[in-house]
């Protein structure tokens, strides 16, 4: 082979490894990310969103209204009864889920609120998941639910 052709192949693979080591790389990046995201919400959700929901059902229980904490899909749920109202019977028990999205490494924030209301309130990075930020959820869900 000439000097130039095995130059030229040298090029080539050396730019394509350089492209392969990049999107290893970037994949190793991302599997970190993935994980310290989890392990952060572990703590979260351990640390605050728990101990939180728990004095919530707390407060309520000691104003006469029940709420109870449950395990949802990659999260917490807080749930209170459905309300005498009509128009609220039938459509899911009300509840705010704080939930862990993986593929955004971000906290959602959703509820459903009776009368067929339901809606993501918002997603947060795990450092803005606050006891503040949680009662405020709460708050809008125990509007909608015995407004």
């Amino acid at each position: 082979m000439s000097k130039e052709f095995d130059a030229e192949i040298d090029a080539i693979l050396r730019t394509y490894k350089a492209v392969i080591d990049q999107a290893e790389q970037q994949a190793l990046d991302a599997r970190a990310a993935a994980a310290a995201f989890s392990k952060g919400w572990d703590a979260c959700r351990n640390s605050v969103v728990l101990p939180t929901l728990h004095k919530i059902v707390a407060t309520l229980a000691e104003k006469q209204a029940v709420a109870n904490v449950a395990v949802v899909p990659n999260g917490l749920g807080l749930f209170v009864p459905y309300p005498a109202r009509a128009d609220v019977r039938g459509h899911g028990q009300p509840h705010v889920a704080i939930t862990a999205n993986q593929s955004t490494s971000r906290v959602e924030f959703k509820h459903l609120h009776g009368a067929g209301g339901s809606g993501n309130d918002g997603n947060y990075s795990i450092a803005e998941i606050t006891p503040e930020l949680i009662e405020k959820h709460v708050l809008a869900l125990v509007r909608d639910v015995y407004r």
